[in-house]
């Protein structure tokens, strides 16, 4: 939450990389890309516990992947579409 500074985690038994490839140069920028977190704002603005309590409403946050360890076995998997929602 980029107002009370909550960050909500979501641990992944099997990390894999989705990378993107169409758009992209090489493998590194894809990785790039796949990390590099989504700002949500307005419609799409993050349900904050703590702010909602607070009667603050949804606020804009950050999103994204990161790793706390890298595991023994990385899965990498080339994504050559991208869906239109």
């Amino acid at each position: 939450c980029q107002n009370c500074g909550r960050i909500n985690e979501r641990l992944v038994a099997e990390p894999m990389v989705m990378a993107q490839v169409k758009g992209q140069d090489n493998l590194l920028q894809s990785l790039y890309t796949w990390c590099t977190p989504e700002l949500l704002t307005g419609a799409e603005a993050y349900s904050c516990e703590d702010c909602v309590a607070a009667g603050l409403g949804k606020q804009d946050a950050l999103m994204g992947p990161s790793f706390r360890a890298l595991p023994d076995v990385l899965q990498i998997q080339l994504t050559r579409f991208t869906y239109s929602y």
